[in-house]
Formats: structure tokens, sequence, C-alpha cells
């Protein structure tokens, strides 16, 4: 993939409970960037193994442990609500999340498969996607919530 987007930290938000950012569009991966990024689920029609790592999903609670994500904590939450955030998000869930400079809101990232037990389940799922999805279209044939992060 072509990467044409210089990162600047003003255009890229930085995770509130993790040490990664937030890359909304796949054409916006930037070139100058190393370190972990959030992206799109349809990043899976551009990915290239030699190019990018899958390190995970935001689905699984023990991997995104695993990967250092911190619990939301109740200032999160208490921001979260004093924007409008009316979504099912406790104090001691672990999934990461973001505020949207642009509008003030406090956002957070789908679950890919909310139903994943453990890594070797999350890693089969991401071999299968990788293989067999050529479309957004047939995720969303494969899985009704459907998104991606890490």
């Amino acid at each position: 993939m072509d990467l044409v987007c210089r990162y600047s930290p003003e255009e890229y938000p930085h995770y509130e409970n993790y040490d990664a950012i937030e890359v909304g569009q796949t054409q916006d991966i930037p070139f100058d960037y190393d370190g972990i990024m959030g992206v799109p689920i349809t990043f899976l029609d551009k990915y290239n193994p030699e190019q990018f790592e899958i390190i995970g999903s935001n689905s699984s609670t023990d991997l995104c442990k695993e990967l250092g994500v911190k619990p939301l904590g109740e200032d999160w939450i208490r921001g979260y609500r004093a924007a409008g955030g009316t979504g099912h998000n406790t104090a001691n869930m672990v999934r990461i999340v973001y505020n949207d400079s642009k509008t003030g809101k406090a956002l957070t990232m789908t679950p890919f498969n909310p139903d994943a037990a453990d890594m070797k389940k999350m890693a089969a799922d991401w071999e299968y996607l990788v293989k067999n999805v050529k479309s957004k279209q047939d995720l969303v044939d494969i899985h009704s919530n459907v998104n991606t992060c890490c």
C-alpha cells in the first residue's frame, strides 16, 4: 500500500488508555509513524503482511490486558457521560478509547468479535479474515458487529 500522509498529533488522536493512535480511514495511515495504530475494518482490503503486523483487536479483554490497555476508569466514564455518551461502558472495562478533539465527544471502539474467548480464537478470526475477506460487504455477511482496532 502506498502511504502518503504525514503524521501529526493534531490529525491523529492518541488513545486515552493505550499507547497508540487512531487512524480513521485506511488511506490516512501515516508513512512516518512507527508506533501502533488503530485502523478501520477497510484496512483488511489493503493488508500486506510484509508491510504491517496485526497485533489484535479490541474485542478480547484478555488480549487488551496482555497488550497493556488500561481500564476506562471513573474519570473517563464521567467525561464520556458529560459529552453525551450513552453506550454501555463501565469504569472497569478494558477497551481502547479516545476523545475526539474536533467534537469534544468521547469515543470508544466497537469490539470486532465480542464472543472471542481467547487470543487463539482471535488469531483464527484474523487469519480467516485476511484469507477470505475481499470487501467490506463480505464482513457484513460474516459478522453483524464488525470493526477493528489495535
